[in-house]
């Protein structure tokens, strides 16, 4: 196991939240000093309509990403799509609410990742342009997957690590449709 030291300062701080990449990077002793920190995250689009005091319908759209590829919307239709509605009317009600979700997790930006930029030394590829995919979601290059104890997180449709029979410690079925209800 190797143990790397990093900055703990200010400094390193912004450099996490603001992801800038360190363009002597290959001096350093891997790749993953490229960029501190690791980004992750959700964009959210909601909109509500209140038909009247009892009766609430909203849309909403959770877009993930893992990088930059993701945030352009390079990753297609991945993401949660969602209706909710809501029945707040007084005395008894056959349906006091209900949910429908879609989630889709199957483009994850492509299924190949090329920068020539990746590498030291130059490469021959047929590839000439960027092609910035494979985003393999809850799984991290260099740190391994996003789980606790071996267990995903936030959703449970995807088959945790922990049930690997051959003990490999990342999600290997992380590219799933489903749809969703519940009243």
């Amino acid at each position: 196991m190797v143990v790397k030291k990093k900055a703990a300062n200010l400094k390193a701080f912004w450099k996490v939240i603001l992801p800038v990449g360190d363009k002597n990077y290959f001096e350093n002793d891997a790749m993953e000093d490229w960029v501190y920190g690791n980004h992750i995250g959700s964009m959210t689009i909601q909109l509500g309509l209140n038909i009247n005091k009892a009766h609430q319908v909203q849309a909403y759209v959770d877009d993930i990403f893992e990088d930059s590829s993701g945030m352009r919307k390079g990753n297609g239709w991945d993401g949660l799509y969602g209706i909710q509605y809501k029945n707040r009317a007084e005395g008894r009600q056959y349906v006091r609410g209900a949910v429908v979700e879609y989630l889709q997790t199957t483009n994850q930006s492509g299924p190949i990742h090329w920068d020539s930029g990746d590498f030291p030394e130059p490469i021959r590829s047929q590839i000439t342009d960027l092609v910035t995919g494979d985003d393999n979601y809850y799984n991290h290059m260099f740190y391994g997957p996003y789980d606790h104890y071996g267990m995903a997180q936030g959703n449970a449709l995807l088959v945790s690590p922990i049930y690997n029979k051959d003990g490999f410690a990342d999600f290997r079925d992380n590219r799933i449709k489903s749809l969703a209800h519940c009243r």
